[in-house]
């Protein structure tokens, strides 16, 4: 198993007034539908922010699979750091 942590900055799509602003639903629908991913370790969303902390083993999925969820989701990607401890 190889751990890798990333953090994605998001906007939600539609929300002109504070894009970086998400409710406590929208923060936890996020983090359950990345846990659901296979080889998803961790997530944390930070609604401020708009930053979303993750951990998933890069032998089970890749990162643009967790993008494309993310995307499908309504959210844009603003930014990807990779590598983060």
């Amino acid at each position: 198993m190889t751990i890798e942590k990333i953090i994605l900055t998001v906007a939600k799509m539609g929300n002109n007034a504070c894009p970086t602003c998400a409710t406590d639903f929208e923060v936890r629908s996020l983090e359950r539908a990345l846990m659901r991913l296979s080889g998803v370790s961790k997530v944390k969303v930070d609604e401020v922010t708009g930053k979303v902390r993750i951990e998933y083993d890069i032998q089970k999925i890749d990162v643009s699979k967790i993008i494309e969820r993310v995307e499908k989701l309504g959210y844009l990607i603003q930014n990807v750091l990779r590598g983060v401890s």
